[in-house]
């Protein structure tokens, strides 16, 4: 499937009026609502193994697209490298006058205000502190973006802008990059850009070099750090919690709409199997505890007015080996989110995932497949099949197996030893002398001759069944390529299950993956491929990723294009 043409920005099968993308309706919408809010506070007074493949590329390239710093792999899949604008200013931070008081309703109210069809770019601490800003602010003016993504917490774990949290003080992980951050909250929001916060949650290596007791151990005892030296801490603690979501609280009071938590997952380091967990995990699994960790944030920030939303593998959308190994289960995590958003980089899909060759070369079909899926599971339907799951514990070949054979097949040895006994217990006449035996060698050759040609009948039986077996599994295997499960109009159309809440916003690539074998150039075409697979799957938000902030505006429409 190749390129299916710009479409604008509504999905395939959408009726008019079902929902608005156009920028300047949005914005006129949430302005006037805003006033009412404003209005009704004053009136009361004033949220597998392939993660390891994709932990490879990104060790490989060290970020998304070479430009920043090593060891990205979630949404992380790279940060501009703050090296380069050392710059450190302290910045005044005065309170949001839009913040909620933080009352349930308040939290209520804002929190649906605040949905926002996010179409959005990140942009790393120091960019955010510096002219450059000026620049992105200005391509969201001209063209369909309405949202930026600022590093609030980095990967270093340093803040990047001052917030009110006690114990950033304490440890000393500030690094100020973002000089007036009041400043920058109010242009941004008088051009009605929705903001928000990217906190990165368990990869902290200053929280867990200060706090060792919160840091995750080897089982000498020893600090955990991973390939590239860095502490994690560790996701069972209740204290790394109530940090970070102390970071979120903070930077919805000082006017962002939105905390965004990106590595939101235990660490892929093949050294995290000498990690001892010890009594922290009370018994939980790993996605039990990352599932309560977002649901424990989501209380905190909707109680201080804003949206949460998580970054999340793609590879976790329909892998449960690889929820198990990071902890993050896409489903339950999208019962307390406001929304999740999957990393469908193309270039971090190894060779043949979803049946194509060069998933980076292939980028409306492979954005378009993992979110296909991702409609699937979240309606509660396996995405192979476009069923309900059964419930039993056998599938594909096994289960085609399981269905013919079923309990009755016997391997040719057990039926030629089935055979000799029951040949055996036959012929009971007593006889003596030299009768007896040449009866006996007589008897003795019979029972051989009969014992070969049992075993033998039962080879064939065997062989024959076998043959019928692997006969009916790739009939059946046939029958399921030509017969798709659903039709992309049938997936795109599908709706949530009971208790799944959070709206998908993908992160998608706009660099040039040249570590990738295969690779192609991305520009223009390829942003806008991948931006319409979105939108053909059913969704109706995404982000763009680019470490070194550099962006393709050929690539979005402008304000004049999406309002026609």
């Amino acid at each position: 499937m190749g390129f299916m043409g710009i479409k604008g920005d509504r999905p395939e099968g959408a009726a008019d009026g079902q929902f608005c993308t156009r920028r300047k309706c949005c914005r006129l919408r949430c302005g006037v609502l805003a006033a009412v809010l404003a209005a009704g506070l004053c009136l009361s007074g004033c949220q597998g193994k392939n993660v390891e493949t994709m932990a490879a590329f990104a060790e490989k390239e060290g970020t998304e697209d070479g430009t920043g710093a090593a060891d990205s792999v979630d949404g992380e899949f790279g940060m501009s490298n703050e090296s380069e604008a050392e710059t450190t200013v302290d910045g005044d931070t005065t309170a949001n006058p839009g913040a909620s008081t933080g009352s349930v309703e308040d939290a209520a109210t804002v929190k649906e205000l605040n949905r926002v069809k996010v179409k959005g770019i990140y942009v790393s601490g120091p960019m955010a502190g510096t002219a450059g800003m000026d620049n992105l602010i200005a391509l969201v003016d001209r063209t369909e973006l309405n949202a930026l993504v600022i590093d609030v917490k980095n990967d270093d774990g340093y803040l990047t802008c001052e917030l009110d949290v006690p114990l950033v003080e304490q440890i000393g992980s500030e690094k100020h990059y973002i000089k007036d951050l009041p400043a920058l909250v109010q242009t941004c929001k008088e051009k009605n850009i929705y903001l928000i916060a990217r906190v990165v949650a368990f990869k902290d290596p200053i929280l867990a070099e200060k706090m060792p007791e919160w840091s995750l151990h080897n089982s000498d005892g020893s600090i955990f750090r991973d390939k590239s030296g860095l502490a994690w801490v560790n996701p069972y603690r209740k204290e790394v919690w109530e940090y970070l979501a102390s970071v979120g609280e903070a930077a919805i009071k000082a006017g962002f709409d939105e905390v965004q938590y990106d590595y939101v997952r235990f660490s892929t380091d093949s050294r995290m199997k000498q990690v001892d967990f010890g009594d922290s995990t009370k018994g939980r699994t790993k996605t039990e505890a990352i599932s309560g960790f977002t649901l424990y944030a989501s209380e905190r920030i909707h109680a201080a007015g804003g949206r949460i939303s998580a970054d999340v593998y793609g590879v976790v959308i329909d892998s449960e080996e690889d929820q198990q190994i990071v902890g993050q289960n896409y489903v339950e995590m999208s019962r307390s989110l406001d929304a999740i958003s999957p990393m469908i980089y193309p270039s971090h899909y190894g060779p043949y995932n979803y049946q194509i060759p060069v998933p980076d070369a292939q980028p409306y079909d492979t954005v378009l497949a993992a979110m296909q899926a991702s409609k699937m599971v979240l309606a509660g339907l396996d995405p192979k099949t476009g069923k309900k799951p059964v419930s039993a514990d056998v599938s594909g070949n096994d289960a085609v197996d399981a269905a013919i054979v079923g309990g009755e097949a016997v391997s040719g040895n057990n039926a030629a030893d089935a055979a000799a006994d029951s040949q055996s217990t036959s012929g009971t006449t007593a006889v003596s002398g030299n009768d007896a035996v040449q009866n006996a060698e007589n008897a003795q050759a019979a029972d051989g001759a009969q014992a070969t040609a049992d075993a033998q009948a039962a080879e064939d039986a065997q062989a024959a069944k076998d043959a019928q077996t692997a006969k009916d599994a790739q009939a059946a295997k046939d029958a399921a390529a030509k017969t798709p499960a659903l039709s992309k109009e049938e997936i795109a159309q599908l709706d949530p299950t009971t208790g799944v809440q959070a709206t998908v916003r993908p992160w998608l690539q706009d660099f040039t993956a040249t570590w990738v074998k295969g690779h192609i150039s991305y520009g223009p075409e390829e942003i806008r491929a991948q931006i319409q697979a979105v939108y053909d799957a059913g969704y109706e938000e995404w982000i763009l990723w680019n470490a070194a902030n550099r962006y393709t505006e050929g690539g979005l429409l402008t304000q004049e294009e999406e309002e026609q």
